[in-house]
């Protein structure tokens, strides 16, 4: 059946609704909410086309929106194509109405980039308008949507999958690890990386310790994408367990104190490995700029590695990773009680240390906001970081080791190691 003879079936407005949408902030379209068989899509190559079309255009359409290069965005602009991620929604949207492998494939990527890419975004359309907007995060809708592929699919590993993500975006992240723990043995090595992935962060989001230095040591050996972030993050989470035992059980304390020095310091010669056009990941060039300036501030106080490490590196990375959006009132407890001074070494010698104040009071007023606290997380950004120049002096002592004059000499584009001795200053947050 051609697009023509279906569109008799149609008023005009209703066509250009159903089978051409055009760019506009509404998703009322028809084949977002009708079955396709009341336009007249039925039979099985017209599914497809229909299906397929939306499914492959859609897609670029997002993809391309999502490239942030000057240069490739040029290229389409001269062949006369730009991408628009609203329009590429709506389309994957109408093609997931289908009853078609193409419906599958459009709903794993809805459903990966509203659980995935959304889910971790501060600023949203409020949940009145999210059914309107697509950009935002249409619960009603992804719901229908997941519930619709788990009874097609319930042997399925991606959708058990998007289900825990769904359970994390509801702040259920008990659920989630759950169903994660019972879901990664898969016999698509990508999925079971994907699976394992998801779960090292949920875990972390959760504050089951154990459970995510077991999950981000696995993903290591599992996916070389990004070693870097896997031995970082499997360090601090030993970090975290050194602290919560260095009074209590001694042994436990030193053996987790062990392990956190040696994959922290298996990070910054990972750093780098992968590029994404070309470049440098940006959380590799953060850990970098982190553990140097670690090893700088353990030589200069004469302490072990992970006695300098200041406050919780294990909440700041939940932070990074945007989790206290998904943390409940439980979780975002154990983060409070995590960034409390008194499980940090040495504590004493961070009092004057405004970079390390400054990231603390930071990361704190992101959990005091999303506990409802906002007027407790302005306090804190006004009394540690606004009060503040923009440029802070670091200690001649600081600014005198080598790897951390390396470190400031590529942020700050200097040529030479005695640029940075004099200059000796860096911006706050390139250093937090």
């Amino acid at each position: 059946m051609s697009v023509a003879n279906s569109e008799k079936e149609l008023t005009e407005s209703e066509t250009n609704d159903a089978l051409n949408p055009v760019i506009t902030a509404s998703s009322n379209h028809r084949l977002l909410d009708v079955d396709p068989a009341e336009v007249g899509l039925t039979t099985h190559t017209d599914i497809f086309i229909h299906s397929g079309v939306r499914l492959c255009y859609g897609m670029l359409l997002i993809i391309f929106s999502m490239i942030d290069s000057p240069m490739f965005n040029k290229i389409l602009y001269i062949i006369g194509f730009a991408g628009d991620r609203e329009r590429g929604t709506r389309y994957l949207w109408q093609s997931s109405r289908f009853d078609s492998f193409n419906s599958a494939m459009s709903g794993i990527a809805l459903l990966a980039m509203y659980n995935g890419l959304v889910g971790f975004c501060d600023i949203l359309p409020t949940d009145a308008q999210a059914e309107v907007d697509l950009a935002g995060y249409p619960k009603e809708r992804c719901e229908n949507l997941l519930n619709n592929m788990l009874r097609k699919y319930p042997d399925s590993k991606l959708w058990k999958m998007e289900e825990a993500r769904m359970y994390a975006f509801k702040k259920n992240l008990e659920a989630s690890c759950a169903i994660l723990v019972d879901n990664w043995q898969s016999g698509m090595k990508q999925i079971a990386v994907i699976n394992v992935f998801e779960l090292s962060l949920t875990s972390q989001f959760y504050h089951d310790y154990e459970l995510c230095a077991r999950s981000w040591k696995q993903c290591s050996e599992m996916s070389n994408w990004s070693p870097c972030l896997y031995v970082y993050n499997t360090g601090i989470t030993y970090v975290e367990l050194y602290r919560r035992t260095r009074l209590t059980d001694p042994t436990k304390a030193k053996d987790y104190k062990k392990q956190a020095t040696e994959y922290i310091r298996k990070a910054p010669p990972l750093a780098g490995k992968q590029r994404v056009m070309g470049k440098k990941l940006p959380f590799d060039s953060f850990v970098e700029r982190k553990v140097a300036k670690w090893e700088a501030r353990a030589k200069a106080w004469n302490v072990d590695l992970v006695d300098a490490t200041g406050f919780s590196p294990f909440v700041e990375s939940i932070f990074l990773w945007n989790g206290v959006k998904k943390q409940g009132k439980v979780e975002l407890e154990k983060d409070t009680n995590s960034l409390d001074w008194k499980w940090t070494s040495h504590a004493e010698k961070f009092e004057k240390d405004l970079d390390e104040k400054a990231a603390w009071a930071v990361v704190s007023a992101s959990v005091k906001r999303n506990m409802g606290d906002v007027e407790g997380a302005k306090a804190l950004l006004e009394e540690h970081v606004f009060k503040h120049d923009k440029y802070v002096f670091l200690s001649p002592s600081f600014i005198h080791n080598n790897a951390v004059q390396d470190t400031i000499a590529n942020i700050l584009n200097l040529e030479s190691h005695s640029k940075v001795r004099t200059t000796g200053c860096i911006r706050l947050a390139n250093m937090s």
